[in-house]
């Protein structure tokens, strides 16, 4: 018995109009993608980034041990 072979047309999601489809989704993403890290680059290139000093980011970490004590 002869099977025929389904042509990229029939195979759901390989249509033409599929792949294209694919192909500008494909290319929204990669631009989206692009700009967001962009944005994220310029906000932590230390510009307009606000200055802490390491002294008082330590003084606000609380350390414990795993009985819940403090520790010093």
């Amino acid at each position: 018995m002869f099977i025929p072979k389904p042509t990229p047309s029939q195979i759901p999601g390989f249509a033409p109009d599929d792949v294209a489809r694919r192909r500008v989704d494909e290319e929204k993403l990669i631009e989206e993608f692009e700009k967001f890290t962009f944005d994220t680059m310029s906000v932590t290139d230390g510009e307009d980034a606000p200055q802490v000093p390491l002294e008082e980011l330590l003084e606000d970490l609380g350390l414990s041990d795993d009985k819940g004590a403090m520790s010093e």
